[in-house]
């Protein structure tokens, strides 16, 4: 199949349906000749770009993609974060029927009071109630990410001459360059782009892109340069085994959670290299191979739907309805063409399982049971046992755990899944305990887990009280400094910075005794 057959495929199937419509997916394209790459990327790019998508490139032989951190920072910098708050801003103007200039340096506090006919204050007050409203309650974004667009979109309403230092920082975390976070405490954010939140911050971002009406994003990564050879040039970033590696873990953790995003279009594009070098290529790394592999195709045909295509000179001639993946325009239409793309893909997600079922209905049963147990263990003060599952490969263990994990989650349980590799042994319970946390996902909402719970806590309900009385019980197992540190939350929540470094207590991160009892002398408690 040529280039252009395929592009035309993308723009039909995709731009112009699927993920216009909040769907996502990734594809693979390689190309015969290493200079093809640059044209399928640049193809693609005009292809999203004619279609209304916000467009981003990111290219392996000058910037390094191998991490998700580090692909995130090069999708930030390519962004003009203050044109996106703008276009946000003037929507919601035009929401509540308020006048505002299409130009952002027409705009100011005074000159839109004076616009509208009311004063500066009551602007104020109106402005942050629909971006609260709009924004900080929508729980697809994460908190950090929801704060900052706030923030970004505020500053687009000050004079343009004068740019507030916070929104200069913000736009600075966003692009991961801000050496120092102090500016940004006030704010409520405290942590820099790392691993543990930058498959957030994509996932934000596409959001976001779509709430100010735009069709979605879409990401082109031409990874050639991993396989290295003469055509990655003199001058192109060198990528070791173990850099490859881990960009392909990337990749295939963008496949398994594509289910979770809301109009993304990832297209990699790789030379013939990334299939036949043995040492760099897809051989290496056996679980992004089985999700991209075609293990049964035809010989002289290719399926210009499949996860990967292999692009050439050969024109195959496509009746053009055969193109066209028509999605209605109802929700579950959009979940539907989902399930085929993650079967295409063989990922058991929460889109395949919730319409295949749980084919171990004992297993189902029994863990349903656990579950209500788990409940009932709050107010008897017992521990719910787990559950060993075994099976070979292929009998359907990722599915039955995603059935489960499905389940969790429905019964608002927060739910984390850790897989055992040397990051993560099974004999360090410190280690598997962070990765439990940073990797747990919360019922209908977005980011770091017990940033969302702290903040929805309520000291005075019946079930806070519960909770707080076992904990500082005497003699009980809870760990005194645990007990210090909810102890602390509760009386020190007006303190942003000092609520979130117990936050992080919690999630593994070290306070220590002196400073604990430091902070609970300044509360006037006793301490023993």
């Amino acid at each position: 199949m040529s280039p252009q057959e395929w592009l035309n495929v993308l723009k039909s199937a995709y731009l112009q349906e699927f993920i216009r419509r909040g769907g996502s997916a990734v594809k693979f394209a390689v190309v015969e000749e290493a200079q093809d790459v640059k044209t399928v990327c640049i193809g693609v790019g005009a292809l999203s770009r004619e279609e209304g998508f916000v467009t981003i490139h990111a290219d392996s032989h000058c910037t390094k993609v191998q991490l998700i951190d580090l692909l995130y920072k090069e999708m930030a910098r390519q962004i003009d974060w203050d044109a996106l708050a703008f276009e946000y801003v003037k929507k919601l103007f035009r929401e509540h029927q308020w006048k505002i200039p299409e130009r952002r340096e027409e705009c100011c506090w005074s000159s839109l009071a004076s616009l509208n006919c009311c004063d500066e204050a009551a602007m104020h007050r109106e402005v942050n109630a629909w971006l609260e409203g709009s924004l900080f309650q929508d729980f697809h974004m994460s908190r950090e990410f929801r704060l900052a667009m706030i923030q970004l979109c505020v500053a687009q309403l000050e004079l343009p001459e004068s740019p507030s230092q916070e929104s200069a920082a913000i736009k600075a975390w966003l692009r991961g360059e801000l050496k120092q976070m102090a500016i940004l405490k006030k704010i409520l954010i405290f942590e820099k782009v790392t691993r543990s939140n930058a498959r957030d911050l994509i996932i934000s971002l596409a959001h976001w892109t779509r709430l100010l009406g735009k069709p979605g994003m879409v990401l082109t990564i031409d990874i050639s340069a991993f396989t290295g050879g003469k055509e990655a040039g003199a001058t192109s970033l060198k990528y070791s085994p173990s850099a490859v590696m881990d960009a392909y873990e990337m990749l295939r953790q963008f496949i398994d959670g594509s289910d979770e995003i809301e109009g993304l279009l990832v297209v990699v594009v790789a030379s013939q290299a990334f299939l036949s070098d043995q040492r760099l290529g897809l051989n290496r790394y056996e679980a992004l191979k089985l999700r991209i592999w075609d293990d049964v195709r035809d010989k002289t045909r290719q399926n210009p739907f499949a996860p990967m295509v292999r692009l050439t000179d050969q024109t195959t001639v496509f009746a053009e309805s055969s193109l066209l993946a028509k999605v209605g325009s109802r929700k579950e239409d959009v979940q539907h063409q989902r399930v085929i793309e993650s079967l295409r893909a063989g990922v058991p997600s929460p889109g395949v399982v919730q319409a295949l079922g749980c084919p171990q209905p004992m297993v189902k049963s029994k863990f349903q049971q656990m579950l209500q147990d788990a409940q009932a263990s709050i107010h008897k003060g017992w521990t719910t046992k787990g559950m060993l599952i075994e099976g070979g490969f292929g009998t359907g263990k990722s599915h039955l755990l995603e059935s489960l994990r499905r389940m969790a989650l429905e019964s608002r349980f927060v739910c984390s899944k850790v897989v055992i590799s040397k990051e993560t042994p099974l004999y360090s319970p410190a280690m598997m305990f962070r990765s439990a946390i940073e990797a747990a996902d919360i019922p209908e909402k977005r980011g770091d887990v017990l940033t969302e719970v702290a903040a929805d806590l309520n000291f005075k309900s019946p079930q806070y009280a519960n909770f707080y009385e076992w904990v500082h019980r005497q003699g009980g197992e809870i760990d005194g400094r645990f007990a210090a540190s909810v102890f602390l939350y509760e009386r020190m929540v007006n303190d942003p910075e000092l609520s979130h470094r117990i936050i992080r207590f919690w999630a593994g991160d070290p306070l220590t005794d002196a400073e604990i009892k430091r902070l609970l002398k300044s509360c006037d408690a006793s301490v023993s």
